[in-house]
C-alpha cells in the first residue's frame, strides 16, 4: 500500500521543490466494502512554510472521487496522481494510478518560471522603423545635394572647399571670438575679485587660500522676552551675514564652573549672525554667564 514519487523538481508561486531520490508515500488501509480515491499533492503550506510531497486521502464510496486542491492563503496544491483505492485492496498496481501532470487545471507542465514575452513582432517592427528611416534620410540627402549642385558651378564649389579646408587647419581663433563671448574671466576680472575677497578678510587670518577666525565673546544673564524663547545680541567684530561659524562654550578646566556653563549652554538653541553680530536664542534664561568661542572658516 505504497507509491513512489519519482526524482524531479516543483515550483509553486516563486517557491520550489527538489526531489533528488525515490520518495515513498504510504496509503492508509483500504475498507472492506467501500472504495476511495487518494490524491498525491505537491502542497506549499504558507502556515508550515514548506513544500512538501503528501497523500491526501479521499472518502469512501461506492462512486468516490477524488478530494479537491486546497488553494487559499494557507495553501496552494498541484495534483501529481489519483491513487485507486479498491475494496479490500491490499497493494497498489500500476494500473490503479491516474497520472494528473499534464492537466493544467490541476497540475501542468512548467514552461517559464517567469511569464515569456513574445518579443518577436516587436523585433520585426523595429528593423521595419528602421529601414523607413534610412530610406527617409537617404532620400532627404540626395535632395539636398541635388539642389547643392544645381545653385553652385565648379568655381564656387572649389572655393567653399577651400574656406572649409582652411578653417578647419586654422587653430588660432579664426572666428576671433573674445574672452568674454565665452563666459572666460578677464585678468581685470579676476583681479577685482580678490581686491574684493581680500577686503573681506582684512581681519581674518589666511591659512593658503582658505580664510579662517577664532573670535570670543561672553554672554551674560541678561536676556530680552518675558518667555521663551528668550534672546540676547551681542557684538562680534568680523563677523558676517553670510557667515555659518561653528560655536561652543568654552571650559575653565574647573569641574563646578564647567558643570554650570554646560547647563546654561544646553539651553541655547539658535543662533543667527549678521553683520558684526549674533543673536543667540534660549528655551530658558542662562544662570550663570558663558563664555563661546566663535570659528569662521571662508
Amino acid at each position: 500500500m505504497t507509491v513512489i514519487v519519482r526524482p524531479g523538481k516543483a515550483w509553486i508561486n516563486g517557491y520550489i521543490l527538489i526531489n533528488d531520490d525515490d520518495y515513498i508515500l504510504q496509503l492508509d488501509p483500504a475498507d472492506g466494502v467501500l472504495h476511495r480515491i487518494d490524491r498525491v499533492v505537491v502542497r506549499y503550506d504558507t502556515i508550515d512554510r514548506e513544500i512538501r510531497l503528501e497523500i491526501k486521502k479521499g472518502q469512501f464510496g461506492s462512486q468516490p472521487v477524488a478530494p479537491a486542491l486546497q488553494r487559499d492563503a494557507d495553501a496552494y496544491e498541484l495534483a501529481l496522481a489519483d491513487i485507486y483505492v479498491a475494496a479490500g485492496a491490499v497493494s497498489i498496481t500500476q494500473a490503479n494510478i491516474t497520472d494528473l501532470r499534464l492537466n493544467t487545471e490541476l497540475c501542468g507542465i512548467v514552461h517559464g518560471t517567469v511569464e515569456q514575452v513574445d518579443t518577436t513582432t516587436l523585433f520585426n517592427q523595429y528593423l521595419a522603423w528602421l529601414q523607413e528611416k534610412k530610406s527617409q534620410y537617404e532620400q532627404y540627402f540626395y535632395a539636398w545635394f541635388e539642389h547643392l549642385q544645381d545653385i553652385l558651378d565648379e568655381n564656387v564649389a572649389g572655393n567653399l572647399l577651400n574656406l572649409i579646408e582652411s578653417h578647419k587647419t586654422d587653430r588660432n581663433n579664426p572666428h576671433g571670438v573674445t574672452a568674454e563671448q565665452i563666459g572666460a574671466e578677464t585678468p581685470a576680472g579676476a583681479q577685482s575679485k580678490v581686491d574684493t575677497h581680500a577686503a573681506q578678510a582684512a581681519s581674518i587670518s589666511a591659512l593658503g587660500h582658505v580664510y579662517h577666525a577664532i573670535l570670543t565673546v561672553t554672554l551674560d544673564t541678561n536676556w530680552s522676552g518675558s518667555s521663551a524663547p528668550f534672546s540676547k545680541t551681542v557684538t562680534v567684530n568680523g563677523i558676517q551675514a553670510s557667515d555659518t561659524p561653528i560655536i561652543d562654550v568654552v571650559m575653565s578646566g574647573t569641574y563646578a564652573t564647567d558643570t554650570s556653563r554646560l547647563e546654561a549652554w544646553s539651553k541655547i538653541y539658535r543662533a543667527v549672525t549678521e553683520a558684526n553680530k549674533i543673536t543667540f536664542y534660549a528655551t530658558d534664561k542662562p544662570t550663570v554667564s558663558i563664555p563661546v568661542q566663535v570659528k569662521v572658516v571662508r
